[in-house]
């Protein structure tokens, strides 16, 4: 099965005013049913947080492998799935800046094989969006990825070879970095490469979305 793989390069910058972290809150959570919700042990500014989580699992079902998360309000991390097909292990962090960075989030229905969504206006070289679904069924197959691209300061586009499930984004604004996106050629083997310009891999972050 053919992937279409779409990347965002995030180099940052040492200029004084550079994005400022404050805090990072980590943890982990046993998904064993649908959902499963995390209480963070203090409040965070919704408008300038960023969460990251990776997910462990012995299951081959996508309803129970396919996992979204989000913050669904100031202290509060939801993780949701479609099924309840094996224990999945998520490991998450939510960064909290105090300065440099804001952030834009929603949850989308992708009903149809391409989905705009409008949002505030973001400064397009140095923002970048992120996005986790959840969805039903047995085996992977064509409606079980979506990539995410700003393709205007003021829309968020998904894009999927089919549809019907939904989509938990953030769009992060984060001030004194370049952001490079890649649209790379579909990915019929394990690998595939795609020229891009020289950065500081000290300093530079990859985030990516694919849709089979």
């Amino acid at each position: 099965m053919a992937r279409f793989v779409f990347v965002c390069l995030l180099q940052l910058s040492q200029l004084s005013q550079a994005a400022s972290v404050n805090y990072i809150y980590r943890g982990s959570v046993s998904l064993t049913d649908a959902t499963v919700s995390v209480t963070l042990c203090d409040t965070v500014d919704l408008d300038a947080s960023v969460l990251f989580f990776s997910t462990s699992i012995n299951d081959a079902t996508t309803s129970g492998t396919l996992i979204a998360g989000r913050l669904t309000d100031n202290q509060t991390i939801e993780f949701e799935r479609d099924g309840n097909a094996g224990t999945a292990e998520i490991y998450y962090q939510v960064v909290e800046y105090s300065s440099g960075v804001s952030v834009q989030r929603g949850s989308t229905n992708v009903n149809s094989g391409t989905v705009d969504v409008g949002i505030s206006s973001v400064n397009l070289t140095n923002s970048f969006a992120m996005v986790t679904m959840f969805n039903n069924g047995t085996t992977y197959g064509s409606d079980d990825g979506v990539t995410a691209s700003l393709t205007t300061s003021t829309n968020l586009r998904f894009q999927a070879n089919s549809s019907g499930f939904t989509a938990f984004w953030q769009v992060v604004e984060y001030d004194s970095c370049t952001v490079q996106k890649i649209t790379s050629p579909d990915l019929t083997g394990t690998t595939v490469s795609s020229a891009i310009t020289g950065v500081n891999t000290a300093k530079t972050m990859v985030v990516c979305s694919h849709r089979n």
